[in-house]
């Protein structure tokens, strides 16, 4: 399976850190998990994930009610800080609130050197 699309089905955090985890998740060059409820931890493991470094299209769209915004806001900076996906070409973060802090980690991640659409 070369794009997995798992969006809006109500996949929280434990689901998406399966996924990420999964040894045939490296096969995959489109993930789109957007629309769930993954938080910071999900956010993470994807983040970390080993088997998704060769992503090239990332959809982590937020599907947060508006109080929640701010800590969906917190979890960007490690994310971006995280990362290790140098094939990545698009990145989707529709829904997410973005800190000074999380735009500098985006801008400073080399995980992102290749990085041709932001969808933010």
């Amino acid at each position: 399976v070369r794009i997995l699309d798992v969006a809006a089905n109500a996949t929280g955090a434990k689901g998406i850190a399966a996924l990420a985890r999964s040894p045939y998740a490296a096969a995959l060059r489109h993930l789109d998990l957007g629309y769930n409820h993954f938080g910071q931890s999900g956010l993470l493991a994807v983040a970390e994930a080993a088997p998704l470094r060769n992503l090239t299209n990332l959809d982590v769209c937020a599907d947060l009610p508006e109080p929640t915004w701010i800590a969906s806001a917190a979890a960007l900076q490690p994310f971006f800080e995280r990362l290790d996906m140098p094939n990545l070409r698009q990145l989707v973060l529709n829904r997410h609130r973005f800190p000074v802090a999380a735009v500098r980690a985006l801008a400073a991640s080399a995980s992102l050197a290749r990085l041709q659409i932001l969808d933010a």
